[in-house]
């Protein structure tokens, strides 16, 4: 493989994407003179095309006059064929290929060392797959993303409501047997702007219309006495302030969530758990009211 080919293989515009891949793979096996040998067959392999797409492409390439091609030969017929990239680079007088090559397509720079000299060892190494981040990890980047004001479009939402999201984001990629794709903080605030759209994740701190007596009266980071009670129950500190810390019971029968989403995950995981806690009958509801017994 050369960088020098792939970096020239890349540089070229083509608009058709077969094209375009069978001379990148051309320069992936080919050495710094632009010079491979590869079989149609392999060709073909490395592109995912058929075979018979593959010499289309290579011909193509010829009339655009960026390959040429001859064939090679052995002592029992012809051998594969050996292609040269027209990348104007001097061929080595000592290159094993030079006289098969060489005819098609006179080089015309002067600059390239000798073979006799030693290339330049690659310096790249293969590129490592990225280990996904854990809950914890993509939490933490959340975090750090909030104290340095990635969410302020959304001045509206309280710090306990952002990791509410990224909560209900990874709970519902986790229920896909998924992990959400790209840095912590981009896919959050994409989680955001959706849940907003959908009206899962409150938009202003405009006041809403219809149920009103069922909001919180009071601060929302503000612990309620049956707060403690269900850490104790849960024994769980992370559920506990994931889940249960954001709710409100306002004492009519209401325990009231910041979502919609919120109110139907505490309903389904945690409803007999408030019941016991609360000594009530209760409703889970969200902000607007919305909710079944």
């Amino acid at each position: 493989m050369s960088i020098r080919a792939l970096n020239w293989a890349f540089a070229q515009d083509l608009k058709n994407s077969n094209h375009k891949f069978v001379l990148v793979a051309l320069a992936d096996s080919a050495d710094d003179y632009g010079i491979c040998w590869p079989s149609y067959n392999t060709i073909a392999k490395k592109c995912s095309v058929h075979r018979v797409t593959a010499i289309k492409a290579i011909n193509s390439l010829m009339e655009l006059g960026l390959l040429s091609k001859k064939a090679r030969y052995k002592s029992q017929g012809q051998n594969s064929n050996a292609f040269q990239l027209k990348m104007g680079v001097k061929i080595s007088d000592d290159h094993p290929l030079k006289d098969l090559v060489a005819e098609d397509y006179p080089l015309v720079a002067e600059d390239y060392p000798p073979s006799s000299q030693a290339l330049p060892k690659s310096t790249t190494e293969p590129l490592k797959e990225k280990k996904a981040l854990t809950r914890n990890e993509f939490l933490r980047e959340v975090d750090k993303g909030y104290k340095s004001d990635a969410f302020k479009d959304w001045p509206h939402l309280t710090e306990t409501e952002i990791f509410n999201a990224a909560e209900a984001c990874l709970d519902f990629f986790g229920a896909k047997g998924e992990w959400p794709a790209g840095q912590p903080v981009p896919v959050l605030r994409h989680w955001i702007r959706g849940g907003i759209q959908r009206g899962t994740i409150r938009k202003t701190d405009k006041p809403e219309t219809g149920f009103q007596e069922s909001k919180p009266k009071e601060p929302e980071n503000k612990m309620q006495p049956w707060h403690e009670k269900a850490r104790v129950v849960m024994q769980d500190d992370a559920q506990f302030r994931s889940w249960i810390r954001p709710l409100h019971w306002d004492g009519n029968g209401h325990v009231i969530a910041p979502s919609a989403f919120m109110a139907d995950h505490v309903r389904i995981a945690y409803g007999d758990l408030l019941a016991m806690v609360i000594h009530s009958d209760i409703q889970i509801i969200d902000e607007k009211g919305r909710g079944h017994a």
